[in-house]
């Protein structure tokens, strides 16, 4: 299997028939039925990437599995196809027969399998009026019914019941979340739930969605009967800086939080087993607590994030981060690393710490209690000081752009457009992308055509001597869809911001940024985030080869190098 992302949907490409032929199918946990458009002909297909596939052999009505599948239609003889009509909550759905054909599979070894499943051939698919349908072939479900491919493979021998993915981190442009959609089938299970969360180091609260279809990946999480009570020291953490009254000690901790970008989530504190593997292969279960999100809002004007909640990694006392360090599972320190392409990691502890070439900065803990803050600094653009120093600067990766306040976004625009007059770059108002973009005499293609354009934004910090935050043009630019430069650093004054500067995930890309909260200090450094780091025979990281054995250090991280396929 390859993995693929497009859009909004997870897809990996997937071999069927013979010879094979290729079909890029959206993983669906939710759902028991593979299904992929066919030619029997097409009633009604939507647009998709490869020609409909053409069956060979029908499923027949009297097959047990015809028994699994979704349908209202009785068989009159046991010679009829097997029809199946699935709908989603979405209100999309698909109708077709149920077919057999070989699916190509490569075991983690090279060898290749091709066992005859069962799946759905749709020949009329329809998605709800004002909907963009996923640019996929189909959908492979991964549910635990009879008809579910991973079902199937189990009863063939082929694999273990167990199945497995790891999600890009292309996100939807308004978030960043892990993995690049690596599916794998077998191994043995940790009891881990596909969860897929915004990791956020501006905010303490971690929660999954238990409301149906507030997620949008996963079902929605159903929390088990550990309620965080109103008397938890946690729930006072949840609550400040305001104190909280209980009318019993077993009520449960309600909590509501609000974002920068006016989103909230309203919920209670729950608690459940966190399954994380340190990177010499041992798994710790340590019991975390957590919001289990019934109610969630985002500001009309915004798409909601394309994930089931958010990991908080602030320094608050429910941070999942405090929480793993007083348990006593790693050290007080997260780190992150977000790649210009789209890969990236998340470690805990403090073993893929770079032993040299990282800047550090001490924390302030005065200026933005629970928010990672550097202290204030002053802008610079191409070397030239803007005249604005006292800026609070906090690193914020549940933000996608930079934020800085209006005094400091005007003289920002003021300078870059002073600094690109000659240069052949023009306002660009017709492209409402973001509030200031550029165009050039032909439509760029990438930051690589427009970055020797622009110069180096810079902040340094009153705290620390010569230490300087650099962002180079591709740490605040992005191409609109219409071939414009615009710029990803936006006026937080606008969005309630106040006083606070936000440096969001668009100038974090192709660093490894650190948060070290047992020294007290934030640490950044260049990095190829598009690899793990390796842990060398000194201790120190090693951008090298993507597995390799890392003894016995123990520092935590996503477990990509258990579970690979081609």
């Amino acid at each position: 299997m390859k993995n693929e992302m497009f859009g909004r949907y997870y897809h990996v490409e997937v071999e069927i028939g013979n010879p094979p032929k290729p079909y890029w199918l959206d993983i669906d946990t939710g759902s028991d039925l593979t299904w992929l458009q066919c030619d029997v002909p097409c009633v009604k297909c939507l647009p998709a990437p490869n020609p409909p596939y053409r069956p060979t052999t029908k499923v027949p009505c009297s097959d047990p599995l015809c028994a699994a599948v979704p349908n209202e239609i009785r068989c009159e003889s046991p010679t009829d196809q097997c029809d199946y009509h699935i709908e989603y909550a979405d209100n999309a759905d698909s109708q077709g027969l149920l077919v057999k054909d070989s699916i190509s599979l490569q075991y983690m070894n090279g060898t290749v399998t091709t066992p005859s499943l069962a799946f759905g051939c749709g020949y009329d698919q329809e998605v709800p009026p004002n909907t963009t349908p996923p640019f996929v072939d189909g959908i492979l479900g991964l549910g635990l019914g009879e008809i579910g491919i991973l079902n199937q493979l189990q009863k063939l021998g082929v694999t273990k019941k167990v199945v497995g993915h790891c999600l890009g981190s292309h996100g939807n442009g308004d978030h960043y979340s892990l993995g690049t959609a690596e599916l794998y089938f077998g191994g043995t299970t940790t009891g881990i739930k596909d969860l897929p969360v915004v990791f956020d180091s501006g905010s303490t609260y971690t929660y999954v969605s238990s409301k149906p279809y507030e997620a949008l990946i996963s079902m929605p999480y159903k929390p088990n009967k550990d309620l965080v009570a109103c008397t938890d020291p946690l729930c006072a953490s949840v609550h400040w800086p305001e104190t909280h009254s209980c009318k019993s000690p077993k009520d449960q901790c309600d909590y509501e939080v609000q974002y920068a970008d006016s989103g909230s989530s309203l919920g209670l504190l729950v608690k459940d087993w966190f399954p994380l593997q340190y990177i010499n292969g041992s798994v710790a279960k340590p019991r975390l607590a957590f919001g289990c999100g019934y109610n969630q809002e985002v500001p009309e004007s915004m798409d909601p994030p394309y994930t089931d909640g958010v990991l908080g990694l602030g320094v608050g006392k429910t941070s999942i981060v405090r929480q793993l360090y007083e348990l006593g599972v790693t050290r007080n320190v997260v780190g992150h690393c977000l790649s210009t392409q789209g890969d990236g990691y998340l470690f805990f502890g403090d073993e893929l710490i770079p032993s040299s070439g990282v800047t550090w900065t001490p924390m302030s803990t005065t200026d933005v209690e629970k928010h990672y803050s550097l202290g204030t600094a002053e802008l610079y653009v191409g070397g030239k000081t803007s005249g604005i120093k006292g800026l609070p600067i906090v690193f914020d990766s549940g933000s996608t752009y930079t934020y800085v306040n209006a005094e400091a976004y005007k003289a920002l625009v003021t300078m870059l457009m002073n600094d690109i007059k000659g240069k052949k770059l023009y306002k660009a108002n017709d492209d409402e992308t973001l509030p200031v973009c550029w165009k050039g005499s032909k439509p760029f293609k990438s930051i690589q055509d427009v970055k020797n354009l622009f110069k180096p934004i810079m902040l340094s910090f009153a705290k620390s001597k010569n230490v300087r935050f650099q962002m180079d043009p591709e740490a605040y630019l992005i191409i609109s869809k219409h071939g414009n430069a615009c710029l990803g650093i936006l006026n937080g004054s606008e969005v309630g911001l106040e006083s606070v500067n936000l440096i969001g995930d668009i100038s974090m890309q192709d660093k490894i940024i650190i948060y070290d909260n047992e020294k007290q200090q934030i640490g950044w450094a260049p990095a190829n985030c598009n690899k793990l780091p390796n842990i060398n025979g000194e201790g120190g990281p090693d951008y090298g080869d993507l597995c390799k054995n890392y003894g016995s250090n123990m520092g935590i991280f996503q477990a990509y190098c258990a579970a690979i396929m081609i």
